[in-house]
């Protein structure tokens, strides 16, 4: 047990002053928390009394505070926090490190830990305003006993005359009942200056570009937070035929009031994606599988040797469900899906992992996948599932202590180390990663757990194992990005010589320039090495996501190491570092304290990422900065993201002996592949051609006045379109009333779309547009937004014609707030079937629209753009009654003819053909029917 503190002068430039007045920094080696048995009254009564200085501890009864998770943690000398102030004058750089003593009676805090939120400020004044000087959030081992504990919070900044060091309770749950000892010999809390640790040498390349995609939309009508996503590719072992490189994988928890998660799936490698539902059993949930509930967190996960699909869903915090696939997803048989019970319920976070299915059995029961999760004060489940898809029961825990649990992973490396297990967690100790080889999982003897950082990880950690066996993990540390490397060949590790996950390096941060809070942090390996990290930053605050700023600007980033293995040899890591997303896609705070959050947790807990055949990395992350989820943008509470992926164009591949990844997507158009709008969504599914989306273009009119969106179709008739519903309507329970193209775009802070629906019943034909907001809102049942619509806004004029196989859609600039030369990311056209608009079921879940086709996205910048003219006859729907005659709306229209009903029952028609030689309608003679002239028509 420790009984004094070590002050390195060098990295306190001052004059230390305690109450009896400025000691010599040379003559002193550690300042002590001392105070008075009404320590804890005074400050209640605003009279604190609780203070530190250079003199030694000499009583002999402890002096305590309590603390509260209520308190206030920027008030500097919150009554409800435990604090200490004293004279102190000096400029403060690196660590002050805390040797103090905790006790609680709190269960909780004892098994997972206590953490507490550290901050020292400098010269606060009356009303608590002071200089922060260093922030930390740091874990605590306690017991009901004085129990002593070491924590680190960096430090900066310099102080006139008033050090104030202030502790509140980072969890509602844990931090009830925590008490600080002091000023007693067998608890002598106090604290010291000393050097920061040295990381290791982190070099940024920036001159090398790192380049993505534009997003892809995943769903335009489902909000998805905390996405995480599988690319399929190859590699040694995989069955043939059982892995294609073009399918990804997205899941999402999306409602647990409607019991939902949801599972896309994409065939042409991320470009687009569909929904994968039991359209018979349960089609109002938009879900793959009906036996178990859900709608808590979600993962999905595929075997790379067998191809076989894997999809866990939470039902909220009662149980775990998980499901499978062998068709990757166009069926989900019943005898494959279960709701798992254990002896304890109250679960928590659920992770999938796949394993080489020769290597672990039970009972004769060939393991094909893991299922891990967590009950707070019971420990972590890691629970096979035999190839049937049956999970294999497990009567205990195998770990204890766990906080919160990371991503599982087994080892199918061709390393040494194939077919052992990792699970990271947060535990009482820090950032923690317990081991076991696969064959032996069941047993809790089996594993052991190692800290690899004593810091509070602020979400998840997150590991990913490289094709020779070599671990790595990062987590985030109030707003640090930090990465660690466990080095397979490593004696330590090795399982010839040691044990897999014992050793790791010293972390190193990797937040890069400029960038000052980041989270959500996720890695994932390649060959030898060759790892890429994803997460979300911000320059605009500094410190814990949870405590940014309204207006704080959050990217989402990735980087890359070619050589992450240089910290194991002592060289300088060299990061490659860019933007995934192509606009600000979330402001303000983002909360890591889950279900006790108090800010903003709209984007809930994590992002994802991979790699496909040719190592280049896909990113699913998440946008809600648009005015459907926050009217001003910068509301304190938001509602849900969209789901966005984005695949690496420019940068390394991930895989050795492969070239740099360097591609081009186009701009202000995409064509889009031909046959893909099939229904149901499975391989024997019919192409619907009137809904097959072949490409889409975005530009300006040649007067650049007027917006115009094109979407060439597969079949451009309304008798396709009415067909193709009927084709949809007969292969599920829950029938559409009418189809809808929807073209949707970004620009600013803002979603733009322009429609056309057709509802056959009525014969009725729409053109309408609008900006994403809360009018186009879809709930849960309550008040929580969950997806989205898109409904006509009164104050947009869209005009547009179906013709020449082409959708056209045309709307005034002036209506967006755009002019020309303005920048739209994420530009894409849908084509869906579902009710009608003014259905009072189609604002609920339980009623939404389906995306049957989805052009791939393309970014750009409004410019004018030549019209191709076309001919038009009176049976095109460009044109329009207006005062009985038929209205030309068709802007690319060179000639053709207008008309109008002139016999009864609408058997005879009068039609006057047009060129555009003149700019205007020809006139026409003076009509023997109607006495009258046509009015003149200028196309557009």
């Amino acid at each position: 047990m420790k009984r004094s503190l070590l002050l390195v002068g060098a990295f306190v430039a001052a004059t230390f002053m305690g109450l009896a007045g400025p000691v010599p920094a040379a003559a002193t080696s550690a300042f002590y928390f001392h105070g008075t048995a009404a320590d804890q009254a005074n400050k209640i009564a605003g009279s604190p009394t609780a203070t530190f200085s250079s003199g030694p501890t000499t009583g002999s009864t402890p002096v305590t505070q309590t603390t509260s998770p209520a308190a206030n943690r920027d008030f500097a000398g919150n009554p409800l926090a435990a604090y200490w102030t004293g004279a102190f004058t000096g400029t403060l750089s690196g660590d002050l490190q805390l040797d103090w003593w905790w006790s609680t009676t709190n269960a909780t805090a004892q098994l997972l830990g206590l953490s507490m939120d550290v901050a020292v400020f400098g010269d606060p004044d009356s009303s608590g305003n002071g200089t922060l000087l260093g922030r930390a959030t740091v874990n605590l081992t306690v017991t009901p006993a004085p129990t002593e504990n070491t924590s680190l919070v960096p430090v900066g900044g310099t102080v006139a005359k008033t050090l104030v060091i202030q502790a509140v309770p980072h969890f509602t749950d844990t931090g009830q009942g925590a008490v600080v000892y002091y000023d007693a010999t067998s608890t002598p809390s106090g604290f010291s200056f000393v050097k920061a640790p040295t990381s290791p040498a982190v070099t940024f390349d920036t001159t090398t570009p790192i380049s993505f995609a534009p997003s892809t939309v995943v769903s335009p009508s489902f909000l998805g937070g905390e996405p995480e996503t599988t690319l399929e590719h190859p590699q040694p072992g995989s069955q043939g035929g059982r892995i294609d490189p073009n399918r990804v994988f997205v899941d999402w928890p999306l409602s647990s009031r409607t019991q939902t998660s949801q599972l896309s799936r994409s065939l042409n490698g991320g470009d687009s994606f569909r929904l994968l539902l039991d359209l018979q059993t349960c089609p109002q949930r938009d879900r793959p599988n009906c036996q178990s509930g859900g709608g808590g967190d979600s993962k999905n996960e595929v075997n790379l040797y067998d191809g076989n699909l894997f999809f866990a869903d939470q039902e909220v915090l009662v149980n775990e469900a998980v499901a499978s696939s062998t068709d990757h997803g166009d069926s989900w048989p019943a005898a494959r899906q279960f709701a798992i019970s254990n002896a304890a319920t109250a679960v928590d976070r659920q992770w999938l992992a796949y394993i080489d299915p020769g290597v672990a059995n039970v009972a004769g029961r060939p393991v094909d996948a893991f299922l891990s999760y967590h009950v707070p004060l019971v420990g972590e489940y890691v629970q096979g599932i035999d190839s049937s898809g049956l999970p294999i029961p497990q009567p205990v825990t195998q770990i204890t202590g766990v906080a919160q649990s990371g991503s599982l992973r087994v080892d199918n490396s061709s390393g040494p180390a194939h077919g052992w297990i990792y699970q990271p967690y947060r535990g009482g100790g820090g950032v923690v990663v317990g081991t076991a080889n696969a064959t032996g999982y069941q047993s809790p003897a089996s594993w052991q757990s190692t800290t690899v950082s004593s810091d509070n990880a602020s979400i998840f950690p997150w590991l990913d194992i490289d094709s020779q066996g070599n671990a790595y993990l990062v987590w985030i540390t109030n707003g640090n990005l930090y990465l660690s490397v466990s080095p397979i060949l490593d004696a330590r590790n090795n399982p010839a010589t040691g044990r897999p996950g014992t050793y790791w390096t010293r972390q190193a941060l990797l937040n890069p320039p400029g960038v000052g809070s980041t989270v959500f942090p996720e890695v994932t390996a390649g060959d030898l090495g060759r790892i890429a990290i994803a997460f979300m930053g911000t320059t605009d605050c500094k410190g814990l996501s949870d405590n940014c700023a309204p207006d704080a600007h959050w990217n989402t980033y990735t980087e890359f190491l070619s050589d992450a293995l240089a910290v194991t040899r002592g060289n300088p890591l060299v990061v490659q570092s860019g933007f995934v997303s192509h606009r600000v896609d979330h402001r303000g705070a983002i909360c890591t304290s889950g279900t006790t959050c108090t800010t903003d947790r709209s984007l809930l807990d994590m992002i994802d990422l991979g790699f496909d055949a040719g190592g280049r990395v896909g990113v699913i992350f998440t946008d809600n900065n648009n005015r459907l989820a926050a009217p001003t943008l910068v509301d304190a509470t938001k509602a849900g993201p969209f789901a966005l992926f984005a695949k690496e164009t420019q940068g390394p591949s991930l895989l050795a002996n492969t070239p740099a990844i360097n591609l081009t997507i186009p701009q202000n158009s995409r064509t889009s592949a031909a046959g893909d709008a099939t229904w149901p969504n499975t391989a024997g599914g019919v192409n619907l051609k009137s809904l097959d989306l072949l490409g889409a273009s975005l530009a300006l009119s040649p007067q650049g006045t007027e917006v115009v969106a094109k979407m060439p179709l597969g079949d451009a008739t309304l008798a396709g379109m009415e067909r193709d519903l009927k084709t949809y309507n007969s292969v599920t329970t829950e029938a559409g009333a009418r189809v809808q193209y929807v073209f949707r775009f970004a620009a600013g802070d803002d979603i733009f779309h322009l429609d056309m629906d057709y509802t056959p019943k009525s014969g009725a034909v729409r053109f309408f547009g609008g900006r994403l907001d809360s009018s186009d809102g879809v709930t849960n049942g309550t008040a929580t937004v969950v997806a989205a619509r898109y409904v006509a806004d009164p104050s947009f004029t869209v005009s547009g014609s179906l013709s020449n196989g082409t959708l056209t859609l045309v709307a005034p600039l002036s209506q967006f707030g755009l002019s020309s030369g303005s920048a739209v990311q994420q530009v894409t056209a849908f084509s869906m079937a579902g009710p009608s608009e003014s259905d009072p079921l189609a604002t609920t879940i339980a009623s939404s629209m389906r995306t049957l086709d989805a052009t791939p996205p393309f970014d750009g910048s409004l410019a004018s753009q030549p019209i191709q003219t076309t001919s038009i006859d009176c049976t095109d729907h460009s044109i329009s009654e207006s005062g009985g005659w038929h209205t030309l709306n068709e802007p690319g229209a060179g000639n053709g003819t207008l008309c109008r009903v002139v016999g009864g029952g609408g058997q005879a028609w009068m039609s006057v053909p047009f060129t555009t030689s003149a700019s205007t309608a020809a006139r026409p003679p003076r009509s023997a029917t109607t006495g009258r002239r046509p009015t003149r028509r200028t196309p557009t």
